[in-house]
């Protein structure tokens, strides 16, 4: 694909559609066609670029460093042309995008000194980076966003607020656990750990805020929404009641479920072997040991889970493997030369960074 150097591409790129769109340590932004790698358009932001989302035609890209009192702006980019919309910079810190919507991005300000309170949750308009509205929150975890409501864990708690900016209700946790919060219908369900060593799950009414029951009986460290089901991964998966936490089935299987592919009724999970797990009763349909030091599932493509993989501590997330989603079989592998970001599976193609270059994996 399109090399970029000799700047180092430092996100994982983002594929939708027909274009890819990949930040660089540089501070460019640059649009490659996914089918073939030619570039687009580049836009040059001027810092070093953090993160970036696309949501309702407009790439977001977060430009700065990431030292103390780095203030970092906010850039609005048409997604087809490459030009500026328009940025946002609203404190001399650190940005987050929690998400972004067909017409709204939510950016949270963060700073070194994780606190409870003390940061600001802005709602802005897609088309033009006006503000809609702004309320106080704590440093973030990530964010999520429903039809009706914008949840925020921070330290200590989890803010939630209408779509409107109206605070709902507040929640407090102790050490929540990054990309655990869930909604499934009624209930929303994350994860806190005050020791690492025993997590347990929180389901609380959406409607309330008021803790509707708690899991522990074993360790579950991660959650996923699926439909109308609450998974639960770690010691083992689980599929549990959204209104009570009860265990409906559980899969004895040593997995997290956060990023777990889920394909025509089938949960597919990574950790020191892959595991293709029924939705409807736990059945475990394969298993292949991995073999790898760490490894993570990154999507499903042409009938394919595909893995990224690292071999040992100095040898990271250079390698993929792709197993029949059917049987688990070994489909292909692939070593790039040096450390790759993490993969992204897109309609046809797997992307990721290496050093200055864009790289394609297809089936």
């Amino acid at each position: 694909m399109d090399p970029v150097a000799p700047r180092t591409v430092v996100n994982p790129p983002t594929p939708t559609g027909d274009s890819l769109y990949v930040g660089t340590d540089a501070g460019t932004l640059s649009a490659l066609s996914s089918s073939d790698g030619n570039r687009q358009w580049t836009y040059d932001a001027g810092r070093e670029i953090q993160d970036s989302a696309v949501g309702g035609g407009i790439v977001l890209a977060v430009a700065g460093g990431d030292g103390l009192n780095s203030a970092q702006r906010l850039h609005a980019v048409d997604a087809g042309t490459g030009k500026k919309r328009w940025d946002f910079s609203p404190t001399d810190w650190w940005l987050d995008v929690l998400a972004v919507t067909d017409d709204t991005a939510y950016v949270a300000t963060t700073d070194d000194h994780v606190q409870s309170s003390g940061e600001t949750l802005y709602a802005l308009s897609l088309a033009d980076g006006t503000e809609r509205w702004a309320v106080e929150i704590g440093d973030p975890s990530g964010g999520l966003v429903t039809d009706e409501r914008v949840y925020v864990p921070a330290y200590g708690v989890l803010d939630v607020f209408g779509t409107d900016g109206t605070r709902a209700w507040a929640y407090s946790v102790p050490e929540y656990q990054y990309r655990t919060l869930s909604v499934v219908g009624d209930t929303v369900a994350l994860v806190s750990a005050a020791d690492p060593r025993e997590p347990t799950v929180h389901g609380i009414d959406a409607a309330t805020g008021a803790q509707a029951w708690t899991f522990d009986e074993w360790n579950a460290y991660t959650t996923q929404a699926v439909g109308d089901q609450l998974l639960v991964g770690g010691d083992a998966v689980a599929s549990l009641d959204p209104a009570t936490g009860e265990v409906e089935w559980r899969a004895d299987v040593s997995a997290t479920v956060y990023d777990a592919p889920v394909a025509d009724g089938t949960l597919y999970v990574v950790n020191e072997e892959a595991a293709a797990i029924s939705l409807s009763d736990g059945e475990i349909a394969w298993r292949t040991p991995v073999d790898a030091y760490l490894a993570r599932p990154s999507g499903l493509l042409d009938g394919q889970l595909v893995i990224q993989r690292s071999e040992s501590e100095d040898d990271r997330d250079r390698h993929v493997l792709a197993l029949d989603a059917d049987t688990g079989e070994t489909a292909w592998s692939f070593a790039a030369e040096s450390r790759l970001t993490r993969l992204v599976v897109g309609d046809s193609l797997a992307f990721a960074g290496e050093d200055g270059t864009v790289i394609g994996v297809t089936p």
